[in-house]
């Protein structure tokens, strides 16, 4: 099988038509739909069951207890079995010629190529069509790092990964939290591997009212410990004293939030050489954080000891 379609979901039995139909109309029909289902108390399991029963391609579906976005992913990667790897959101859809395109592109490379290639990266628009963020940039390869960070490409895309790839990688979890950014995963693919970098346009983004993106900042407050690896690993990266110093007070801060002690921060910060500038930054950021939600909570009359 070449192609696993993988749709991590929580409630959501109201849109997963629109999904169901844009993979009934792909001109490529080599794919699975594995659809893991974070503990939904709606009628998702009753309509995955009836769409089983007509589907033109496999579909298989795994319930587990509400974990988070990134837990769900985790299990969807295990339960793989194919050669390529596409997340797509319950809220969105690919277009009829997605997994066609995806195909013949990779294809075109050659065998030393894919060695070193995790995957293709692609556009995404709205339902409007109108391209989310900006373009990539007119280069054959970038790791993801680049393309956000020295390519200055904005918005989200899609990404095909090489499920051999893909499954030496998992998303680290925290007890306790259930979200972590992605790109900490695909930063760590990027200190190996490199995307394709094609410029069509082949998902369509429908970003809900109550969905991750719509909450990003409060997410990573309240999910402080797994936010920071991510801050924290973009020193893996990052050549510039200042950036080094800012991502470092940033995952300094979650961790404070998180409650970690100060020489276990030490020991697992990338930048133990000016790690006191970090952490004195850090601190003042912390401060303001908990200042500002004892703010919030005396405006609700609710003030706790935190």
């Amino acid at each position: 099988m070449k192609f696993t379609i993988f749709t991590p979901t929580y409630n959501r039995a109201h849109i997963l038509k629109r999904l169901y139909e844009s993979l009934e109309s792909q001109t490529m029909i080599d794919f699975e739909w594995l659809i893991v289902d974070d503990g939904s108390v709606d009628s998702t399991k009753e309509y995955v069951r009836k769409i089983q029963s007509k589907s033109s391609f496999r579909i298989e579906y795994i319930y587990q207890d509400n974990l988070g976005k990134q837990a769900a992913y985790n299990t969807g990667i295990v339960n793989a079995k194919s050669k390529f790897f596409i997340c797509v959101d319950s809220d969105d859809q690919i277009k009829n010629k997605c997994l066609e395109i995806l195909d013949k592109t990779w294809c075109l490379l050659d065998d030393n190529e894919k060695k070193y290639c995790a995957g293709i990266v692609f556009l995404d628009c709205d339902l409007e069509g109108k391209l989310i963020g900006t373009k990539l940039p007119l280069i054959k390869f970038s790791n993801m790092y680049d393309l956000y960070h020295k390519h200055s490409v904005v918005g989200d895309k899609g990404i095909m990964f090489q499920t051999r790839i893909l499954k030496d990688y998992k998303f680290p979890i925290e007890n306790g939290e259930s979200f972590i950014t992605e790109a900490v995963l695909y930063n760590r693919i990027s200190r190996i591997y490199s995307f394709y970098c094609l410029n069509n346009i082949l998902e369509i983004r429908d970003y809900q009212k109550d969905g991750l993106s719509s909450k990003y900042e409060q997410l990573i407050l309240e999910n402080p410990l797994g936010n920071s690896i991510y801050f924290n690993e973009l020193n893996f990266y990052e050549e510039r004293f200042i950036q080094r110093i800012k991502n470092d007070a940033v995952s300094i801060k979650l961790k404070l939030l998180g409650k970690v002690p100060v020489l276990n921060i030490y020991r697992k910060s990338l930048n133990k050489k000016h790690f006191l500038f970090g952490f004195v930054l850090g601190v003042l950021m912390y401060t303001k954080a908990k200042l500002r939600k004892f703010a919030q909570n005396f405006r609700l009359g609710v003030v706790n000891d935190t």
